[in-house]
């Protein structure tokens, strides 16, 4: 009876053991689970989105002054043009534009006393510029100025790759860009000079000098 008890004890002991045994595997996998779960990232973790600061700049002719501004958006972009000192309309323009605005500036390229307006946008890789001119009108009011498209003369057009320039120097609109053929740089550089004339609806830039050098 005696020998009886002890086996049962013995079993029971053995029993007990595995149990633990069982558990402490089970709570050692759970604890390396839980590791494992926790060096995954979230994945509502984004990157941080990247922004262009907006743009402004208050330019002054005399007693006419623009203020222009843009939201500069990626896509979609607009700039708006707010006059100041006009004697008939100082109404505020917003246009639609190809890419965000580099530069802007004025002068009185054509010598009646009233100030011309330049806005420059910036596109793609290739930096491809495009110039938004305006006019004042005796200085009452404000409108655009008709500029030719370039890049539906083959002459002109050919080697343009971008990285356009554009100012107003003295009596004239310049634009200029580098040459490239084949996509490589020629070390040359084409120049257009306008002259700003009289139009039927608008005034209107006119092609004066085309210059390589």
């Amino acid at each position: 009876m005696k020998l009886n008890i002890s086996l049962l004890l013995v079993v029971a002991m053995i029993i007990f053991s595995c149990n633990n045994a069982k558990q402490e595997a089970g709570n050692k996998e759970e604890e390396k689970t839980v590791d494992i779960v926790s060096s995954v990232p979230a994945v509502n973790e984004t990157a941080p989105v990247t922004t262009t600061t907006p743009y402004q700049n208050q330019l002054a002719f005399e007693k006419i002054k623009f203020t222009i501004t843009s939201p500069q958006s990626a896509t979609a972009n607009t700039f708006t043009i707010a006059p100041s000192g006009f004697t008939i309309s100082n109404d505020t323009l917003t246009m639609n534009c190809e890419g965000i605005i580099i530069q802007s500036e004025v002068s009185d390229i054509d010598g009646d006393n009233a100030p011309e307006l330049l806005v420059v946008t910036q596109s793609g890789p290739d930096k491809k510029g495009k110039a938004y001119v305006f006019s004042a009108n005796k200085n009452k009011s404000m409108s655009m100025v008709s500029l030719p498209d370039f890049s539906t003369d083959v002459k002109n057009a050919k080697g343009y790759a971008g990285h356009d320039e554009f100012a107003f120097v003295e009596s004239t609109f310049s634009h200029r860009f580098p040459l490239y053929e084949n996509g490589n740089p020629l070390n040359k550089t084409r120049q257009f000079q306008y002259k700003l004339k009289p139009g039927e609806a608008m005034k209107q830039l006119v092609l004066d000098k085309t210059i390589e050098y």
